[in-house]
């Protein structure tokens, strides 16, 4: 489509001699204006995309006095045409911010050169509101607190959002200080002034704003710099995460509480290994006591008898105090330097009984690096998984059945491998042996939490599962475990924490 220009002109011969002149160079001058009303009507009419404009027109109004009109209303770029030159015409023209002043008679390549560059100006320009109109859409219109801050870092501007959240009038957010408005250290603030402008990036950091009324709550911050007109402006974000804080403290709180009923559930399964392992002991102290009362036993063997009654009683109060550890419903947040091997040991003394006939292979890296854990979770990790394989042994047709534990450190991780051979996992419960309460057991025999309770311990210590599927044989699970000093720079991927491998023929039914 060509540009359309509005030719505003006294002389009428001119006039139609440049409309000639425009047409053939590749623009419409659809109308020709002779004065002050024609130009007004015909510029609203046609709503042109350049006006020639002649400065002296017959009547009240000058061209000057018709572009203030038109520009005001319309917005169009305006070139002045003029054969006299005086310098108060020349000062008034200059106020209403033409784009150009062309000096009668025009040169043809100075004409055309003219208007292209208006026309690029005014399309730039034009390009420049409508983006200015839409930072504003969504500065405005977003759903996080923003703020526009000077170069010293002094509110400009602010959105909707964070009137509302902070309780204060734009007007009043303007003559509060952003970094005690968000209860930062003014040294420190201007330290992320001056990162945003020397790194030319975004900065976070975590801070807690003050409301008007002094309430407080938690934001994550993100500032940008940008430079408008020779200066350096600053975006901040500000984005209030005080629900999804406590959204998190109940999801850990709930998962606590499931881990606690899996441990009991644990205890409750392996009854019949504590009756076991406190009746035998209790039998042997009474039978000694038996013999003592007896007066005449007391010189014949009584160290061997209180030895004894020792060893008897230490066996005890130790199986029941890894009970009172393993049992008891200790917080999440509960990490501390932990030797994975210790953590294997502890949960065997609880599981003795449970391993049955099932040939325990055990290695253990004697020196292995330490993580960052807690030990009554990853106790419960392994003992999951042992009273899992003991149940799928009682359904197997495994004639040797045998559990391998394997603790190694490659590179900077701890690894925790166990393998048993009672059968795998059937291609239709793939993908959901992780889900809370899902069970193949029969109703009564298991919760359903065992596995989706290692999960979430997995998730907490910023490991890594991998489930090897092998097909009517059994599974192996590798539990990866960041070592203590990298813990605290591991990012969590909850999303991809659990990997899997299949042999041949499994693979072929996971994809059928």
């Amino acid at each position: 489509m060509r540009p359309k220009i509005l030719v505003v002109e006294d002389d009428l011969l001119f006039a139609l001699d440049m409309q000639e002149k425009l047409n053939s160079l590749g623009f419409e001058v659809p109308e020709i204006a002779v004065n002050a009303e024609d130009a007004i009507r015909l510029a609203r009419l046609i709503q042109p995309d350049l006006i020639l404009m002649d400065i002296h027109l017959p009547g009240a109004w000058d061209g000057i006095q018709v572009a203030q009109v038109i520009e005001e209303e319309l917005a169009v770029p305006i070139i002045y045409s003029t054969s006299h030159t005086d310098r108060k015409h020349m000062e008034r023209a200059k106020l209403t911010h033409p784009y150009a002043i062309l000096s009668k008679p025009y040169n043809e390549k100075e004409l055309l050169r003219t208007i292209e560059i208006s026309l690029d100006r005014a399309e730039l320009q034009r390009m420049s509101v409508e983006n200015e109109k839409k930072f504003k859409r969504i500065f405005e219109n977003a759903a996080d607190s923003l703020f526009l801050l000077d170069g010293k870092g002094d509110i400009i501007d602010c959105n909707s959002e964070a009137m509302r959240e902070l309780g204060y009038a734009r007007e009043e957010l303007a003559k509060v200080e952003f970094h005690k408005l968000a209860s930062i250290d003014s040294d420190q603030f201007r330290s992320h002034l001056t990162r945003c402008v020397v790194d030319e990036s975004t900065i976070s950091f975590e801070s807690e704003f003050v409301r008007k009324d002094a309430t407080m709550f938690p934001c994550e911050v993100r500032m940008g710099v940008f430079e408008n007109d020779s200066q350096w402006l600053y975006i901040a974000t500000a984005r209030n995460v005080g629900e999804r804080r406590k959204a998190e403290n109940d999801r850990r709180n709930m998962m606590m509480q499931l881990t606690h009923a899996g441990k009991l559930a644990i205890l409750g399964t392996m009854s019949a290994g504590v009756i076991h392992e406190l009746k035998n002991p209790l039998a042997s102290i009474l039978g000694i006591l038996g013999l003592l009362e007896d007066k005449e036993q007391w010189n014949e063997g009584m160290e061997e008898k209180l030895a004894l009654i020792r060893s008897a009683t230490t066996r005890m109060k130790d199986f029941v105090d890894h009970l009172r550890v393993f049992s008891r419903q200790d917080s999440f947040n509960d990490l501390s330097e932990v030797n994975l091997n210790e953590a294997i040991d502890e949960s065997l003394k609880l599981l003795k009984t449970k391993i049955g006939s099932a040939e325990l292979k055990l290695t253990k890296s004697p020196e292995i690096p330490l993580i960052m854990g807690n030990i009554s979770q990853l106790q419960s990790v392994v003992q999951n998984f042992i009273l899992n394989s003991s149940d799928a042994f009682l359904y197997s047709s495994q004639t040797e059945p045998t559990i391998v534990i394997k603790t190694y450190a490659s590179g900077e991780a701890v690894y925790l491998e166990y393998e048993d051979n009672a059968g795998g996992i059937a291609k239709e419960h793939i993908g959901q042996i992780f889900n809370p309460f899902f069970t193949t057991k029969k109703a009564g025999v298991g919760t359903g939490l065992g596995l989706s309770i290692v999960k979430y311990v997995m998730q907490h210590h910023k490991g890594h599962i991998q489930v090897s599927v092998k097909k009517k044989r059994g599974t192996k699970f590798v539990l990866k475990f960041p070592i203590k000093e990298h813990f605290a720079g591991k990012q969590v991927d909850s999303a991809g924490m659990v990997t899997w491998k299949f042999d041949d023929e499994q693979e072929a039914l996971v994809g059928s």
